[in-house]
């Protein structure tokens, strides 16, 4: 629980800050500067598609091991 409330105030830090040093630095092309800011969400998409693959693959195997121990 604590490491998501570090997590979650660091962004709320770090957030602001990295958009408006991206603003200075992109003022003149908006595209280049939407396309990245939109690329963090398409990463953390991403992300959580891996996620539940993994954690899917977890809950089978965890199935499969209470099937073994419902046999002997």
């Amino acid at each position: 629980m604590g490491i998501i409330s570090l997590v979650r105030g660091v962004g709320y830090a770090i957030g602001p800050w990295f958009v408006s040093v991206m603003f200075q630095n992109y003022f003149e092309s908006p595209f280049i500067l939407w396309s990245i800011l939109a690329s963090f969400g398409l990463a953390a998409s991403v992300g959580y598609y891996l996620l539940g693959v993994l954690a899917s693959k977890k809950a089978n195997w965890n199935s499969d091991f209470d099937e073994i121990i419902d046999v002997v």
